[in-house]
């Protein structure tokens, strides 16, 4: 059976006490179907869901969650995803990107459109305070990921950083004034990648030399 709405707390990653990196993409519409096929996605990538509370669907009150469900209960979840009037869907997950194990976060924002993939941004440097530790290829492995998220859903708008934005800044008539971007081909460019990390080399992490 899967879960009542009413217990939900467990089995959730730590936190890393850091901000998350996150992935955003702004569509025209997103069906409910389309989860499953994200996931999918995820799957390809090495990420696995975790955890009793693996899916969550939520309505009108973003935090009473509708539906909960553990891994072994996602499909069961999908059929009644489809019956509920359901405004948002979340599912946590683990993985491992190039050598680093990381939580994941998807949050499928139907009311607003909104697309949201987010690890802690301190997976780029293995969970440490050890500069020398960070690679681009885990950020690079990421996006990867993110850019196939990106072929099924066809969005019109995405940003990639630090979180700053809420799904509903990443509205179709809000996400430009906010600061994203067209999804095109230079999107998840090197060129666009590399300055994100060394935005993180030379300016966020001085954090720890104060």
């Amino acid at each position: 059976m899967m879960q009542d709405k009413r217990t939900h707390g467990e089995d959730v990653q730590p936190s890393t006490g850091g901000a998350n990196l996150e992935c955003l993409f702004t569509c025209q519409n997103i069906p409910v179907k389309v989860v499953s096929g994200l996931l999918n996605v995820c799957y390809f990538h090495k990420f696995s869901l975790v955890g009793q509370e693996s899916l969550l669907a939520y309505g009108e009150d973003p935090i009473e969650p509708l539906l909960i469900a553990s891994a072994k209960q996602h499909e069961e979840f999908f059929q009644e995803l489809e019956h509920q009037s359901v405004q948002s869907c979340i599912a946590n997950m683990v993985g491992i990107l190039v050598d680093v194990q990381t939580p994941m976060s998807l949050l499928i924002d139907f009311k607003n459109s909104v697309v949201s993939i987010s690890v802690p941004e301190d997976f780029l440097w293995n969970f440490s305070k050890d500069i020398a530790q960070a690679d681009f290829q885990r950020l690079k492995a990421f996006a990867e990921c993110c850019d196939d998220i990106a072929a099924k859903l066809r969005p019109v708008f995405g940003f990639l950083g630090t979180e700053t934005l809420h799904t509903e800044d990443m509205r179709l008539d809000k996400a430009e004034q906010e600061g994203a971007f067209k999804v095109d081909d230079s999107f998840f460019s090197e060129e666009r990648l590399k300055e994100l990390f060394d935005w993180y080399l030379n300016n966020y992490v001085r954090r720890w030399e104060e």
